[in-house]
């Protein structure tokens, strides 16, 4: 998964390389000043390479699809169709568009969640440095540290533990596909964040497949690689099979809900964009609608954690003052 930083390099590098090839300038000598300008040193770095291979003839997907990690396979097939179909230039700047939109989302996601975090943190490590200072004003340093070292061992015994554990079950069960099915599929289940799952899912589908079949690119492959998009194990068996049904000659809206696809408002808008000829625009239309869903159901999540987070805070903070006064009153029946 990339970066926010490369991203942003990424959408600006197609959209310059894009205006230059539109302005005559060869393809070649538009990667080299490209590179020199570019702001992330590994796509700096791919972009000179890829100067230097044109020049001889070498087609740029092909020099892209060497680098994987760097150029999703959605990059290589908008590439091939427009090397195809003479439209580097305009398939380019739908590149630059889409990682644009692509970013926009991340940045949404990373807003939203970000509240919520700070609370969960702050839940943590909030009554340890309180007790810490209250320690360290009632008593000496050194207890205050000891009582940091012995928190902190706490911390990681009961939480680190298990999180490690299900870190390491959710690795194993990930290194196979059907692995990656069952816990994608759990996800879009869960109460309240399924929700948002299903719509960046959907969301993200729309938007590929209307950038990938602007570009030329056949519907199967589109379909197949929209699927990859979603990043969902579980959604991506249905557009599987959808995209064997296509190749059958089945269409779209069809082969969809014969795999399975059970989202009746995004088969509806697709219909009609089958229907009028227009499946880009309608495509742009479904991811539109469930980004604004997506985002809305996670600021609804925030919401909903404040309170929960607030109350828990309030009874950790209760527990921290009656063990307070507690332990002073203690003191003080001792000393009588």
């Amino acid at each position: 998964m990339f970066g926010h930083g490369l991203i942003r390099a990424k959408t600006a590098a197609f959209r310059q390389l894009a205006a230059m090839i539109a302005g005559g300038v060869s393809l070649s000598e538009s990667l080299a000043i490209i590179a020199e300008r570019c702001g992330d040193p590994r796509l700096a770095k791919s972009l000179m390479r890829a100067s230097r291979e044109t020049s001889s003839g070498k087609p740029l997907s092909s020099i892209f699809a060497q680098e994987p990690d760097l150029y999703p396979p959605l990059t290589i097939a908008m590439l091939e169709a427009a090397e195809q179909s003479g439209r580097l230039d305009e398939v380019l700047g739908r590149l630059a568009d889409y990682y644009e939109r692509d970013y926009q989302l991340r940045l949404m996601l990373s807003r939203e969640t970000f509240y919520p975090k700070i609370l969960a943190l702050g839940i943590i490590f909030i009554p340890l440095l309180g007790n810490t200072v209250r320690i360290w004003i009632t008593s000496t340093g050194r207890e205050a540290f000891a009582y940091i070292l012995k928190y902190v061992f706490l911390y990681a015994l009961v939480l680190a533990v298990p999180v490690a554990a299900l870190w390491a079950t959710w690795q194993s069960l990930r290194k196979s596909e059907t692995g990656r099915a069952s816990l994608d599929g759990a996800k879009l289940k869960l109460p309240l964040i399924g929700k948002v799952v299903h719509r960046l899912a959907m969301a993200r589908f729309g938007r590929t497949l209307a950038t990938l079949y602007s570009g030329g690119v056949p519907m199967s492959k589109a379909v197949r690689l929209a699927g990859e998009a979603m990043a969902n194990a579980k959604l991506r068996q249905i557009t599987d099979a959808a995209a064997d049904k296509i190749q059958t000659g089945t269409g779209l809206t069809e082969a969809l809900a014969e795999s399975g696809l059970s989202d009746t408002m995004l088969l509806s808008m697709l219909r009609t964009g089958e229907q009028t000829g227009d499946i880009e625009e309608t495509m742009n239309h479904v991811a539109s609608y469930y980004e604004d869903e997506a985002e809305t159901a996670a600021r609804q999540i925030a919401v909903a954690i404040v309170p929960v987070a607030v109350i828990i805070a309030g009874i950790v903070v209760g527990f921290m003052l009656f063990q307070f006064y507690g332990q002073q009153l203690y003191g003080e029946l001792l000393n009588e």
